[in-house]
Parts: structure tokens; C-alpha cells; sequence
């Protein structure tokens, strides 16, 4: 038995590939691999049997420690086939990463340890098993729990590959049931490069190739490596782990594709960690998923509470049993019931129809304005698909935070799903394209449901966008934007504090308004109360906008202010480039003013903004 490198070999008549085309269907992000892994992980976790945990290592290999992986990869032959795709047409990026591995004497591997799942189980000849879906097929998944997991395009995978420097990923696994011949763990790796030569020219490789064990069956395609000889190897590839059911993916050489500088090992750990809390914060916070990130500085856990856009949202879901139905002062949260009919399945199977909630809670002063008019979207797999902006319905102060939670989730903390629950989860996730990042119309809902699917996924966004109009609107003659909505339009780049020497951004001026479509002269009328936030200062002004707001959002079009008047004569005032303008000395510390836009025959929806500026006191 030995161990080595094998590629499928190619027909000279037949297809030649310039690489894997799954790579090409997602962002190149961080923040998308990250969920993409994170989604796969949890997919793979047993039903009642505890959180899974995903664990991201980030190794940079160097020394004597990188000789000694090289030489158990068989680094040489690998490079062989490397060298040989680097001097193609559309080889450059292969050939850059090749040259830096050798400049820099150092190779960042970057491991995905999952624990608490099922393994990597099925033989190497299976037709059907995560082993096949994960190690050796294109565009097929394999999924334990076909009505909540998170995928179903087998992309995400693909993620893996597009990250590595030198298309690699090595599979270590231990199986929550090992087959009758083999123990745990097993260890296989793959590359996913373009068709090419051999140096010599007489061979032609397909692409793909697999690190493993050659039998006297197979002389091309490599089989698992198991048993101790794969701990052993693992030891060498400084990629072991523990002796519990899960899988760790190791990417040769990652790096962000998209950057011409790659970041820090630091800086690649925040971004995993805040894209975990961001995308996966239901499963974490309902104890499904627990994620961290080591380096060599230590381990970090993705912590709720470390990242503030979040709260409000978490808010939303804890609170959405209370069943409130009104909105009237910030930090209160509302709960609406939305029905969702859905069609049968096509193969005639019945299907129930049910509900989704929507919760939605009015934003105050202190929350984090990240995520600020979204809706987070998600389902059973703990995700969130979407986090869709609707700051389109919002007038005067009455910013909210809001989530829509769909299918199995929307029975976590109150009892289990009903068969309507499981239907919509059903459904919900036949309308994910490939990317999961929203509900639409897709091939696999026209596929698998009778007519009516890409209606009622369309139906179900615009009851959103209703619902969430009733409970945070205000009627136009009574539009009111208080003391929150100014506070959010002077953090930094909205408003200014200054001394002399050097800026000190931050919430300024505080104060309250109100503004409402006049229907006798179509005009926007405004009036209010503006002041800084400190006693002492050398001075303040303040400049008011009217933005008109379209069906996606706010616009750059703006309605012209003709007229604001101060009830103190002292302070300055006036009009230019359709902007309402007020200047105060260093003894006004409160300005009431009432203004009025010119005339707008469309009336519509529009926003009233305010930048201002304060000059501090203190030395100069």
C-alpha cells in the first residue's frame, strides 16, 4: 500500500475543463465563506444531540514545520501539476501563490473542525454519501435532513477550493459509526485544477486529483487512508483532531482572492467571528452552533454579545411571544402573525398552509444603526438568509429593527413545529438559489411545487413590506422625528464636534420635530427643536434636508427647502442649494424653527434629514 497522488485522465477528443466552474457562482468574500462552511457544518449536525461546534485554525506553516508537510502531501508531485497549470493562459494566479510559498517560506493553512456531526461516512465507491458530495462529486449534495439543512446546489463546497492559493483541501474525519472494515479516522485530500498536460506532454489530465492510498485495484484514483496511518499523517500535516464524530477541512494555502494585500492572521479572525454572529446568530443563540477561531495567539469564541448591530434583532425573536401589536415608544416590540398559503408538491403530495411571524422592534437611541430598517430573514437551518432593507417605510423617528422567522425556527423556544411549520420549511428552502442569500423564484421551486410558488414567495415580501408599513408609520400630518432619529444622523461622517487642534466626532445635537404633507398648498411642512449636546460650546449650526424615498430605499433626490424661520431672530438663517441652513452663536443653546419645501405635486414618501456641527470650547 502506498500513499500518493492521483489525476483522472483526460481523452484528446474529449472535454477540456479551465477549471472548477463552481468556484465562479459565489462572492469571493470572506463574510461568504464563512457562511458557506458554517452552513455546511450545520447541515451535517444529529437532530437532540447538542450544538455542533466549528472550530476555524489558522496555521501559518514555516520552517521546518512546512518541510515536514511538504514532504507528507508529496508536496513535489503536487507541485509538478501546479507548475505545469501556472504556465497556462489563465495560470497567473497559480504562478503568483507559488512564488510567494517560496519568497516567504510560509504557507497559511486554514482548518474548518467541526464536532458533533456525522463524519465523512460512505465508502469511497458509494453513489450516494457526504463523502461522495464533499470529496469527489461536482454540483451534487448530500444532506442528512432534507427539510431543514441549508443547502441543496452543492456550491457551497466550492468555497473551500476557491479559497485555497493552490486549489487544495484536505478532508481529516472521524465517523459517528465507522464501517465494518476501517476505524477513524480517514484522511483524503483533493486539488480541483484545469485540464493540462503532463510535462512530458504525453498525458493529458482532466483536473481534478486526490492525495490517498493506492490498492491493486486502483492505479489511477487514490482510495481514504484510515486507521492510524491517517492519525499519523495528520500529526505530519499538523492537522489532527480530536477522537470525536465531525469532519476538519484544511485549506492549503488560504488567502482572501479578492485582496491585493492579504490581511493578518488577526484581521482574517475578526472577520470570521463577525460574520459567524452576523449570519448564524439564531442557531448560536438558540444553542445549535458554537463557533471559534485559533491562532497562534489563542482561541476566541463568536460571542452575541461582542457585536452590537445584532441585539436588536435577538431582541425581536426572545420577545416575539408576548403578542403586542402596537409600537409606540422605542425598545417596545411587535408581533404580527403573516399567512403563508403554498402550493402542493408536484408529485401530489398535500401541503399545509401556515404562518410566518414577523416581529419588529422601534429602534432607540442606543442601538447600533448597522442593520438599522432590516428585516434578518430565517428558517429551521438557523441562518440568516437576508437581512432585507426596508428603510423605504420608515417616517419621522420610527426606525426599527425586525425579523421574519419562517418554518422550524418559528416554534424554537415554544414547543415543536407544526405540520404547516415543516411544510413552509420545506418550501422556504426550495426558493434559495445556490447563493442562500434570499427567497425567490427558482428551479428548484417550480420543479418540486405545483403552480403558485414564485407567487407566493412574491406574496410573502409584499405582506412583509405591509405589515412592517402599519406598525411603523405614521400618518403624514403627524409625522414625528424625535430625539432618536437626529441622534442617528451625527455619528461620524453625519456630524461634527471641533476644536482648533483636532475633530471629536459623535452625536452633537439632540432635539425633536415633526414634518406632514400639506394637501391644501402640496407642500412638505416641518417645524422643531435643535440643540447641542454640550453647554460648552463656540458656536453650532444645523442644515435640514428633505430626501425623497423610493420603493427600494432612500434616493439622492432631494426636495428643495424654500423657507426656514428661527423663533430667534439672532440666529442665522437662509437657503441655498435646497437645504434649510441654521447658525447659532456660543449664547444660543436651543433653536425652534418651522420651515416648508416648494411645491411637490408627486408627494410620495420623503425623509427629513439633519447634518450639524458644534464648535467645543475649551483652549484653542
Amino acid at each position: 500500500m502506498t500513499e500518493g497522488w492521483g489525476f483522472s485522465r483526460a481523452n484528446r477528443r474529449g472535454e477540456w475543463s479551465g477549471g472548477d466552474p463552481t468556484k465562479y457562482a459565489l462572492d469571493k468574500e470572506i463574510s461568504v465563506f464563512t457562511r458557506e462552511v458554517l452552513q455546511n457544518a450545520n447541515d451535517q449536525g444529529p437532530e437532540d444531540d447538542g450544538p455542533v461546534e466549528v472550530s476555524f485554525q489558522l496555521t501559518p506553516l514555516t520552517g521546518s514545520d512546512l518541510a515536514e508537510f511538504k514532504e507528507a502531501i508529496d508536496w513535489d508531485e503536487l507541485y509538478t501539476h501546479l507548475d505545469t497549470v501556472a504556465d497556462m493562459d489563465k495560470g497567473h494566479g497559480y504562478r503568483r501563490y507559488l512564488n510567494r510559498i517560496e519568497e516567504e517560506d510560509e504557507l497559511l493553512l486554514l482548518t474548518i473542525e467541526d464536532r458533533n456531526t456525522t463524519g465523512l461516512i460512505g465508502s469511497d465507491d458509494d453513489e450516494s454519501s457526504n463523502f461522495r458530495a464533499l470529496v469527489r462529486d461536482v454540483l451534487f449534495s448530500s444532506k442528512p435532513d432534507e427539510g431543514t439543512s441549508g443547502g441543496s446546489y452543492g456550491l457551497g463546497k466550492a468555497v473551500l477550493w476557491a479559497f485555497s492559493g493552490v486549489s487544495t483541501v484536505i478532508f481529516n474525519s472521524h465517523l459517528n459509526e465507522d464501517p465494518d472494515d476501517f476505524n477513524s479516522p480517514r484522511l483524503i485530500a483533493r486539488t480541483r485544477l484545469p485540464t493540462h498536460r503532463s510535462e512530458d506532454g504525453d498525458t493529458i489530465y482532466q483536473g481534478p486529483g486526490w492525495f490517498g492510498h493506492f490498492d491493486e485495484d486502483d492505479d489511477e484514483i487514490p482510495r481514504s487512508i484510515w486507521n492510524g496511518e491517517a492519525e499519523d499523517l495528520a500529526d505530519a500535516l499538523s492537522i489532527s483532531r480530536p477522537a470525536v464524530s465531525g469532519t476538519s477541512a484544511t485549506v492549503v494555502g488560504f488567502r482572501d482572492p479578492t485582496a491585493e494585500e492579504q490581511p493578518s492572521v488577526d484581521d482574517l479572525a475578526d472577520d470570521i467571528l463577525e460574520a459567524s454572529v452576523k449570519y448564524f446568530w439564531p442557531a448560536i443563540h438558540f444553542g445549535d452552533l458554537e463557533v471559534s477561531v485559533e491562532t497562534p495567539d489563542g482561541v476566541r469564541e463568536a460571542d452575541i454579545e461582542e457585536v452590537p448591530a445584532i441585539h436588536p434583532f435577538v431582541k425581536c425573536v426572545d420577545e416575539r411571544f408576548e403578542h403586542n401589536d402596537e409600537l409606540d415608544a422605542p425598545g417596545d416590540i411587535a408581533t404580527q402573525e403573516i399567512p403563508l398559503d403554498i402550493p402542493d408538491r408536484y408529485d401530489g403530495t398535500p401541503t399545509e398552509d401556515g404562518a410566518v411571524t414577523l416581529s419588529v422592534g422601534l429602534a432607540g437611541p442606543d442601538d447600533d444603526e448597522e442593520l438599522v430598517n432590516k428585516v434578518a430573514f430565517f428558517r429551521g437551518a438557523g441562518m440568516v438568509v437576508r437581512y432585507w432593507d426596508r428603510d423605504r417605510v420608515v417616517l419621522g423617528d420610527r426606525d426599527f429593527y425586525a425579523t421574519l422567522v419562517c418554518g422550524r425556527a418559528r416554534a424554537w423556544g415554544n414547543g415543536g413545529p407544526t405540520d404547516a411549520d415543516e411544510d413552509i420549511e420545506m418550501f422556504l428552502r426550495a426558493a434559495e438559489p445556490p447563493e442562500h442569500d434570499k427567497w425567490t423564484s427558482t428551479e428548484n421551486l417550480k420543479d418540486g411545487y405545483k403552480l403558485g410558488g414564485p407567487t407566493a414567495v412574491d406574496g410573502l415580501h409584499d405582506d412583509v413590506t405591509e405589515s412592517l408599513r402599519k406598525l411603523v408609520q405614521q400618518s403624514r400630518s403627524r409625522g414625528k422625528l424625535g430625539p432618536k432619529r437626529l441622534a442617528k444622523r451625527f455619528p461620524i461622517g453625519r456630524g461634527s464636534s471641533r476644536r482648533s487642534d483636532s475633530p471629536t466626532p459623535g452625536r452633537v445635537i439632540d432635539g425633536d420635530t415633526t414634518v406632514g404633507f400639506n394637501n391644501d398648498t402640496d407642500r412638505w411642512e416641518f417645524s422643531g427643536y435643535l440643540e447641542p449636546t454640550v453647554d460648552d460650546h463656540h458656536g453650532w449650526s444645523a442644515t435640514v434636508t428633505l430626501r425623497r424615498m423610493a420603493e427600494d430605499g432612500p434616493t439622492e433626490d432631494f426636495i428643495p427647502v424654500v423657507s426656514i424661520q428661527p423663533d430667534d431672530l439672532s440666529v442665522g438663517h437662509g437657503t441655498a442649494d435646497g437645504k434649510g441652513n441654521l447658525e447659532a452663536d456660543e449664547t444660543v443653546n436651543g433653536i425652534q424653527f418651522e420651515g416648508y419645501s416648494e411645491t411637490d405635486p408627486r408627494e410620495g414618501e420623503t425623509r427629513l434629514e439633519v447634518e450639524g456641527t458644534v464648535q467645543l470650547g475649551g483652549d484653542d
